[in-house]
């Protein structure tokens, strides 16, 4: 079934507080390439916003949450950098991004937000970077990826983890959520 799919090649992202499992799939289905990507420095703080951040004032607390950022997006230029030099990469997939305030300082200051402002920061600037290659980037729920993905192109319900036999470990929960992910942008952006 894998095989006789076509469409772009996506990378498909399970990001996490510092670093994300990338898993880029190409035409017809083929997982071909795996990594773990370190998405900020390790000297800098994984989740500003929820932890740091709440002990520091706040003009010190944006400043550290800039700081990061500035962090995050030079590794993602490099991720990006590194992959397009390897594979014909056209889109990225990414969870979806939570509904948060627009400020800053409004981020820090709810505890409903700087709990999910964090892995925000990282999706947005990941966005930032496909997009401004001229990437399209696609939104996924990682509650119902594999699912929808499944359900989508027809696949069957051990299909996400048949790419281990053939690439090894690790090939863990994010690693089929990527899979998935990707392919199911790859569907997307094949029917537009």
């Amino acid at each position: 079934m894998a095989g006789k799919r076509t469409g772009p090649t996506v990378a498909g992202i399970a990001d996490h507080y510092g670093w994300a499992a990338v898993v880029t799939v190409g035409p017809g289905g083929v997982v071909v390439d795996r990594r773990r990507a370190q998405l900020v420095d390790p000297a800098l703080p994984a989740s500003p916003i929820h932890h740091e951040a709440q002990a520091l004032p706040i003009d010190q607390a944006i400043a550290l949450v800039h700081e990061v950022a500035r962090s995050i997006a030079g590794h993602v230029a490099a991720l990006w950098d590194e992959l397009a030099a390897e594979h014909p990469v056209t889109a990225v997939a990414l969870k979806q991004l939570p509904v948060l305030p627009e400020e800053l300082a409004d981020q820090i200051r709810s505890y409903h937000a700087q709990t999910r402002a964090d892995p925000a920061m990282y999706r947005r600037l990941l966005a930032e970077g496909a997009s401004g290659r001229g990437w399209a980037v696609e939104w996924y729920d990682h509650r119902r990826v594999v699912d929808e993905a499944t359900a989508a192109l027809g696949l069957g319900p051990g299909h996400v983890e048949a790419p281990r036999a053939r690439l090894g470990a690790p090939w863990t929960a994010d690693h089929r959520r990527a899979y998935a992910a990707a392919l199911l942008a790859q569907h997307h952006l094949a029917r537009a």
